[in-house]
């Protein structure tokens, strides 16, 4: 994951270009490589039945829960 960047939304605004190779979101970092990773692994499937509804709210407060 060298030289990888993010960018992370939060309810005031958003912060380009996050380092994740940094301690603080080496964790994080960890976390979404597996989920891409997974995600490019597992068979397309195209249902009608949507499991989960997700926003950017949803992801904003799972990151920043203050």
């Amino acid at each position: 994951m060298q030289y990888d960047n993010a960018t992370l939304l939060f309810q005031d605004g958003i912060a380009k270009g996050i380092n994740l190779d940094s301690g603080f979101f080496s964790k994080a970092a960890r976390t979404i490589n597996i989920f891409k990773k997974a995600a490019f692994r597992r068979k397309k499937k195209i249902s009608p039945k949507i499991l989960m509804q997700l926003d950017s709210e949803d992801i904003i407060k799972s990151h920043c829960p203050t």
